[in-house]
Order: structure tokens, then sequence, then C-alpha cells
């Protein structure tokens, strides 16, 4: 059972790091991660630390000097490629820890487009984000539209302000500035921190934890619970009420409205990238852009399926079911999904990974594969179909490494992998939406025969 996350994100990382030390009492920053790497804190007896990356079937043991580290014993590992780790893990035996995780935010990318998104479905998924600003730094532009979107998607948003002992924080002047844009936020806790004064916002953390319960409270995963189920019969005439049709144009419709999205969605994807090269981090910080872009469209890829996939089930049940399928009897369906496929269709848990050579984009098979590139692993998926992961190797970084790379070769190199990530991403996707048809088939099919919903 999975304890509620926090996603502590902020202004500056030393304040942001400072708060997350005082919280688990270690008054300095806990551990030195790559600026692109999200720092997972769990609970451990003892400490240690596990960095994952795209495209490894293992975690490697992290130090400060990955990827120097020493491999995983008895696994076969050599050095750990070099490439920045999508998360590292680290368990420390700390009190706070007992009652939730904390995900600490990179410092890479703060607040662009794609960093907001997968900070945000990160922290709505934990249940909590943790918003911390540094004294000497007013909250800018780009925090404010961060907090505007935060308003719309995440439940709980707490406020730390890291005065580093100064004697008068400037905490009014920061809440008015953040109301005044997001006046949502007008009821939201603030907590000023300073060295050894953590006891406050940790308290608030502990009483949100012990109130939110597993994953957060979060809701509206598409999965059942456990509870008593009612009888659901099937219409009279649901044979005749052509659901099989139904059921092929729901599918066929919701893959086209997904496939045309995420063709928007690449094309924007490939702009910023190329926007990167010529006013950002150029050759050398493509790879870290890119990366960051594909972690997030593989977030939004999920939603849009999970969604689509939701919508396709009521369509069909609306056919054949003697009354209205509310939401419980949609869970269960969802739930007897999700069990089906993952017994009869192991394989669709993947990793799409772009490789240094132009164009290519390998396939990764394997939940545990697929396990090392979300920002903080859960235990188990939160959807009907397993996860699809899309990152890049670490040859790409190795071969844009050079700060005199040439940028036309760049950008014909980015065209290409942008190109070859969408013919393999949507591939992939007709592959599950089929998945879908054929088991929603067979599920609606048994219920039509029988009379009965059967799940």
């Amino acid at each position: 059972m999975d304890l509620p996350a926090v996603v502590v994100a902020g202004s500056t990382p030393e304040a942001r790091s400072a708060v997350v030390g005082e919280l688990l009492g270690m008054g300095n920053r806990v551990l030195d991660v790559p600026d692109e790497s999200y720092l997972v804190l769990r609970h451990g007896e003892s400490r240690a630390a596990w960095a994952f990356l795209p495209g490894a079937r293992q975690p490697y043991p992290y130090s400060a000097s990955f990827p120097g580290a020493d491999p995983v014993p008895g696994s076969g590992h050599g050095e750990p490629p070099p490439r920045p780790p999508r998360r590292v893990e680290l368990s420390l035996p700390a009190p706070l820890l007992t009652s939730c995780t904390l995900v600490e935010a990179p410092v890479g990318g703060a607040f662009g487009l794609a960093y907001n998104r997968i900070v945000l479905r990160t922290a709505r998924r934990g249940g909590a984000l943790l918003f911390t600003l540094d004294a000497q730094v007013p909250p800018g532009q780009a925090e404010l539209d961060f907090l505007a979107a935060a308003e719309r998607v995440t439940r709980t948003v707490l406020f730390a302000l890291w005065t580093g002992g100064a004697e008068a924080p400037p905490l009014p002047a920061f809440r008015d500035a953040i109301v005044s844009r997001v006046p949502g936020f007008a009821e939201a806790p603030w907590f000023p921190v300073a060295p050894g004064a953590a006891g406050r916002l940790r308290q608030a953390l502990l009483d949100w934890s012990g109130a939110a319960g597993p994953d957060g409270g979060v809701a509206g995963t598409g999965v059942a619970g456990t509870g008593p189920r009612r009888r659901v019969p099937t219409a009279v005439d649901g044979r005749e009420a052509g659901w099989e049709e139904v059921l092929d144009r729901a599918v066929a419709a919701a893959q086209r409205e997904v496939r045309e999205a995420l063709t928007i969605e690449l094309a924007n994807l490939h702009q910023r990238c190329v926007q990167d090269i010529d006013f950002g981090g150029g050759c050398a910080g493509m790879p870290a852009a890119l990366d960051r872009e594909l972690h997030a469209l593989a977030l939004y890829a999920a939603d849009r399926v999970g969604a689509a996939v939701a919508e396709v089930t009521r369509r069909v049940l609306a056919h054949v079911l003697a009354g209205e399928a509310h939401d419980d009897v949609l869970h269960r369906v969802a739930a007897a999904l999700r069990d089906r496929i993952e017994e009869d269709r192991p394989g669709l848990a993947r990793v799409l990974l772009v490789t240094s050579t132009s164009g290519a984009v390998a396939a990764v098979p394997g939940a545990v594969a697929a396990d090392a590139l979300p920002a903080c692993q859960t235990a188990t998926w939160p959807g009907v179909l397993p996860p699809l992961g899309v990152g890049l190797s670490a040859s790409c970084y190795q071969k844009w490494c050079d700060e005199k790379a040439d940028v036309e070769a760049a950008r014909r190199w980015l065209r290409d992998a942008v190109h070859g990530t969408e013919l393999q991403l949507q591939q992939a996707l007709a592959e599950r939406f089929e998945v879908v048809r054929q088991v929603l088939r067979g599920l609606v099919g048994d219920a039509v025969d029988h009379g009965l919903l059967l799940v």
C-alpha cells in the first residue's frame, strides 16, 4: 500500500532543498542529484540510494559520484550509462517518511510547459504540492503561472517560506502577490521555515497524510476498490442493440482523436526543442530538453488514452445495460479490463527509447523497464492499461555533449527523432486500442449472453 506523496517545487533550488532538509531533521541538502533528476525520499531502516534510468531493466546504486557507483551485486551490470536518471530514490530512517513520501522536483527546466505538466501530474497522483519560496526572491511570473495551473489540478497546496533566519520574513507580501494572481489560494496555509524551525510544517504534513490515506486520497483512477456489488442486468434486446458496431465505432473514433491530439503535441514539442537549441541550452542541452518533453508527452498520452477508454466503455454499456451505468459499474468494468489485460497481454508495458541513430526508436518491453521512467513510482499503475514510457538513451547524450556540435545537424537529428517517436508511439497506441476493443468485446459479450454483468 502506497503512502501519500508530497511533491516539493519552488522558486529556487536552494530554498527547496533547505526546506526538505529541515523537514527531515538533516539541516542541509539531503543528496546531490543531477539537475534533471527527481529525488524521491522514502522511509528505510538505513540510508540507500538507487538511480532509475530510461532503458535500464534494473536500478543502479547511486552516490554523489554517479555514474561511477558500483553495479548491482550479481546483476551483470557494468558502469551505468552517462545520462541523468529520471529519478533517484533515497531511503532514510526519518520519522516523517513513515507517513508520506517526499518528491523533490529537479532544478533543470523549471516552470516550462513540460516541467509543469510532470510536476503537477505527479502532485495530483501523490495528493499534495508543497511550494517553497526564498525570502530573498519574490515570486516571478513563471512561478505565478505555475501556481495558477496548480490550482486547477492539485487538491492540496501548502506554502513554505525559507527565511534563512531573517528576523522579518516578507510572508504577507509574498502571499498577497500570489493571491492576487491565484485567488483560490487565499486560504492556503503558509509556514515560515528557518534553520532548526520546521516543526509546524512537519506537523501539518503529518496531519494531512493521516487524513489523506494511501495515494493521497486521490480518486478517479478508473480502477474499482472493494465493496458490495449490486446486480446489474442487461437489456432484454441487448443482442439486437448493435452494441458490437457501437464498440467498433467508438474505438475507431477514440483512436483517431488521440492520434490527432498527439500529432499536434509532437509538432509543438519539436518547435520548443528547436527554440531551446537556438536560444537555450544549445546542442549540448538538447537531449535533456527532449527527454523532459517526451516524459511529459507520455503522461499526456496516458491521460488522453485513459479518458478515451472510459468514454468507450460508457458508450457501449449504455447500449446493453437495463439501467444507467453509474460510476461503480464503470469502475467494476475498468477493473476487470485491467485484470484481463494484465493477465493476457503483459507485453503492453514497455519503454520507447530514442537512440542516437537518426530516427531510430527501440522498444524495451516489461513493466520493470517502464517503472524507471515516472518521477515517482507507485505500487500499481493508475489506470486500465499498463504504462508506456518514452525517453532518450544514454547514447543521445553522448552524441551531443560537445558544445561545438553542428547546429544544423542537431536540428536534423531532432526532426528525425521526433518523427521516429511519433511512428512508434502511434503504433503502440493502435495496439492498445485494439487490445481494449477485444477485451471489452469479451466482457460485454459475456454480460449480454448471461443477461447480467458478470464482473
